[in-house]
């Protein structure tokens, strides 16, 4: 797998004063935190940044960091963006934290959970109700999906689909209790008086 890089400056002014000044330059302070390894404090641009994760796994996209002083290179790591700060009104980018990794490093990261097609129950006047918008999984970099999607298709009334029905790669794991519902496709009340009434008509006989 090729990674995505990225370049950054170490960044030696700390404090709100500079940091308004480098928003102000259209640059962003960030840090990188390493276990182990003291943590670094660099400045980026946010274009950059928004580039480089404009890829399938968004803010999940593992990037090659080239840290500079001045024209020398001083740092290499692999990260992954941990948190980032946006200002509320102008959804101007404020602060990232990245965490520098390995290759094999398992990490925690959040994915989005879609379903496709429409299932049978649906067609049967269910209703069907996905009850998670992203999954939270460990995986090493190198494994991380762009999203979680499951078929629908085959799901009748009463239905569901539990993170044990998943069909994952092996390096993927799902950080929920095998039996967690997903997905369901519950009876709506039209469809439980029809079946209440067909219950009873088959009593009558």
């Amino acid at each position: 797998m090729e990674f995505i890089n990225l370049t950054a400056t170490l960044r030696k002014a700390r404090g709100k004063g500079p940091s308004r000044r480098l928003r102000t330059a259209n640059m962003v302070p960030a840090v990188v935190y390493q276990r182990g390894k003291e943590t670094q404090a660099i400045i980026l641009s946010p274009t950059e940044l928004v580039h480089a994760l404009a890829g399938p796994l968004r803010v999940n996209t593992p990037l090659q960091l080239t840290i500079k002083d001045g024209d020398k290179d001083v740092q290499q790591n692999l990260v992954v963006v941990r948190d980032h700060q946006y200002d509320p009104v102008t959804r101007q980018l404020l602060h990232v934290d990245f965490l520098a990794i390995e290759k094999d490093t398992i990490i925690d990261v959040l994915v989005p959970f879609s379903t496709s097609g429409r299932s049978a129950g649906q067609q049967m006047g269910g209703m069907l109700v996905k009850k998670y918008r992203e999954l939270p999984i460990s995986c090493p970099p190198t494994a991380i999906p762009a999203s979680i999607n499951v078929d629908v298709t085959p799901l009748k009334i009463d239905d569901e689909i539990q993170v044990k029905d998943l069909v994952l790669d092996a390096a993927v794991t799902v950080r929920m209790p095998e039996g967690t519902v997903l997905v369901v496709v519950n009876p709506t009340r039209d469809v439980a008086a029809d079946a209440e009434d067909e219950e009873k008509n088959n009593s009558a006989h």
